[in-house]
């Protein structure tokens, strides 16, 4: 028997340390350094930046129902199976999808591809975080207080001071200062049309540098947000150099501190005037809104991306556990901690719109409550106003950044794991395949660093993780829980690791409950259908939102006046393309693993089990016997079988290259 059926029988014996040894795979320090950085890599920027604005668009309060529903029937059951599977495996995504099936062994690097595209841009905003964070230390904090600086407008006029005196006119016409000057009637509606805060200047105009349009600064390079990307990368790495331990112990910090900061956000916003009228926005609901199917499209595609779910990250984290590590109840630790910060999260952000809107005599719907204004303008404009405003500037901008590596440095392992593991040359030159990544990932995010970076930004945003991280969730669900679980092979597998159910209560909810059983065969797939279907119009990706002075109809030339600007259609074009790239993965690597497959002796087998998944010698006993029966078992329609001596060819070299591949 070959070294590798050995190590088969000793995982399905329970011999993990074993079977941990001969694969020589780096492990978590504790169950406590896997649930920090589990919850470090869940809980992002999109709970801070997105969730609230997503929620104030969807009903408010009325949007937590689809929110948890979601969450609890569509997220814990993803998180769980992708935990589990990593965990089961013990092997990085590109491989875990090979183990069950060759053919599909390109949804793992699928997967992992996805994530980096969605890195190179998702840092950029940390690098956004990181300008603030500087200024702050140099104590240049005044430039987003401020007006009067070289890039300020004629139009800019601080929020809250510089409004002066109007006499209202008799008539009753509307009468708007602008830096002391009173305008009425139409001049009026034109002046506050074009007034913009410090804040608003200070990002567009100091630190996207933003051009009029998605080609006019595509060769311009933003060299101080180039320098902010170095350094972050340059973070990234050195937190990984010393492999998964030591990244464990990192996310610590980077996972505990986040909830720090929110939580001394959201008791010092329950005491900030006006308070209650930016709650109410949050809490109160519009029922309305949860009958639209927009709502329910939302909040699936929101909770795909707050847990990171079909991205492969959680696949990795799982494989450096121990095998029988109890992946159930982390899965449900992570999920809670993930919607716990999005409330929190969203409490502490509305309370504090809601002080911004007390002081200025705004409406909360008149602030900027998109994604990056509401995060980069809205809550610098009300932080500047607060008692020790340097103080709050610095938590909020150290939070994103914490809340951005913590993810990051996940989807990195990952890469760097495959990378390692399908190169020979590479296993004794980790450090090589460290720095590479590293590099690539940068280079990535140069487009981003242009003074048309902010489109790229958006374009990006809006486009990657739509149809193609439905499509693989759901190709991962088919895979597993139908073609692998077609006997209920999976199922089998969890009651091996975690043993079988006790009492009504666990057959129903517990590890291997045919709750989860019969989402992952049933109702999963229909929330992937709808990601797909949410995601998959072409897009029409527009920028901004303010709209163009009623006396300059056509200035979209004027910089003063950032309304809103559509993409023209070769841009959607490329950001649609892009955002579906990854699914090349699975159409290259399925075809190369059937011809490989063909040259070694029959083109069936990458249609089979592979005798490297852990399952293999349970199901089959010999890796002769096994490749007999799942042969026998899909030419049972066919006219024609395989020889018995390709059979054995066949096996013996797909035990000799499992490790290759």
């Amino acid at each position: 028997m070959s070294d590798q059926s050995k190590s088969l029988k000793n995982v399905e014996s329970g011999n993990e340390e074993e079977d941990y040894d001969a694969q020589g795979r780096e492990r978590f320090g504790s169950r406590w350094a896997y649930l920090m950085t589990a919850i470090g890599y869940s809980v992002g920027l999109g709970n801070i930046w997105r969730f609230p604005a997503v929620a104030y668009k969807n009903g408010g309060g009325a949007f937590l129902i689809p929110y948890f529903t979601c969450t609890v029937l569509f997220g814990m059951p993803i998180f769980y199976l992708e935990s589990f599977v990593g965990q089961y495996t013990q092997s990085s995504v590109h491989r875990i999808f090979h183990k069950y099936m060759p053919v599909m062994q390109g949804l793992g690097w699928a997967m992992t591809f996805l994530t980096q595209q969605v890195n190179v841009y998702y840092l950029v905003v940390v690098g956004w975080s990181v300008i603030y964070l500087w200024d702050l230390f140099t104590g240049r904090s005044r430039y987003w207080t401020e007006c009067g600086h070289e890039w300020n407008t004629p139009d800019c006029l601080p929020s809250v001071r510089g409004y002066g005196n109007c006499t209202a006119p008799a008539h009753g016409e509307p009468f708007v200062t602008q830096n002391n000057v009173c305008f009425y009637g139409l001049d009026a509606l034109n002046a506050s049309r074009r007034l913009r805060v410090p804040t608003e200047e200070y990002f567009e105009e100091y630190i996207l540098l933003r051009s009029t349009d998605i080609s006019e600064g595509l060769f311009e390079m933003n060299w101080k947000l180039f320098v902010a990307m170095v350094f972050i990368w340059s973070l990234c790495g050195l937190m990984l150099w010393k492999g998964v331990n030591v990244m464990g112990k990192i996310a610590y910090v980077t996972a505990l501190l986040p909830y720090v900061i929110v939580g001394i956000f959201f008791f010092h916003g329950l005491f900030l005037p006006g308070m209650g009228k930016g709650l109410s926005k949050f809490i109160v609901p519009n029922l309305d809104k949860v009958f639209e199917l927009r709502t329910w499209k939302e909040a699936v595609h929101h909770t795909c991306i707050s847990l990171t779910i079909g991205t492969g990250g959680v696949h990795s984290m799982g494989s450096y556990n121990p095998k029988r590590h109890n992946s159930f109840r982390d899965s449900w630790v992570v999920v809670s901690a993930d919607a716990f910060m999005s409330i929190v999260g969203g409490v502490a952000v509305f309370t504090t719109l809601g002080y911004l809107s007390e002081l200025t005599g705004k409406e909360i719907e008149d602030l900027s409550t998109s994604h990056f204004g509401l995060t980069f303008v809205t809550y610098p404009e009300a932080m500047s106003q607060m008692t020790f405003p340097w103080l709050w500037a610095f938590l909020f901008f150290f939070m994103m950044l914490l809340l951005g590596v913590s993810t990051v440095m996940v989807d990195m392992q990952a890469i760097i794991a495959a990378l390692i593991d399908s190169c020979d040359f590479l296993k004794e030159r980790e450090w090589l395949a460290r720095v590479s990544v590293i590099l690539a990932l940068l280079a990535g995010s140069t487009v981003s660093c242009t003074k048309a970076g902010c489109y790229f930004v958006t374009l990006m945003d809006e486009c990657c993780g739509g149809v193609a991280m439905g499509l693989l969730i759901l190709l991962e669900l088919i895979l597993v829980c139908h073609i692998y679980d077609r006997w209920g092979r999976h199922r089998e597998d969890l009651q091996n690791i975690f043993g079988r159910p006790k009492g009504i209560l666990g057959s129903w909810l517990g590890k291997s409950g045919l709750l989860y059983w019969l989402s992952w065969k049933f109702l999963t797939p229909i929330f992937c259908l709808v990601i797909m279907y949410n995601a998959g119009q072409f897009p029409e990706v527009t920028y901004g939102g303010r709209k163009p002075r009623l006396d300059y109809p056509n200035d979209a030339e004027n910089p003063y006046n950032p309304h809103k600007y559509e993409y023209p259609p070769e841009a959607n074009l490329f950001g649609y393309i892009w955002g579906n790239l990854s699914l090349v993965f699975v159409l290259c690597f399925g075809a190369y693993n059937v011809y490989r497959a063909a040259q070694d002796g029959n083109w069936r087998d990458a249609f089979t089990l592979h005798p490297s998944h852990p399952s293999y010698a349970r199901l089959y006993g010999s890796a002769d016997e096994a490749t007999e029966k799942e042969r026998a078992s899909l030419a049972s329609n066919s006219s024609s079988a395989a020889s018995p001596e390709g059979t054995e060819s066949q096996s013996e070299s797909q035990l000799k290259s499992t490790e290759d591949r």
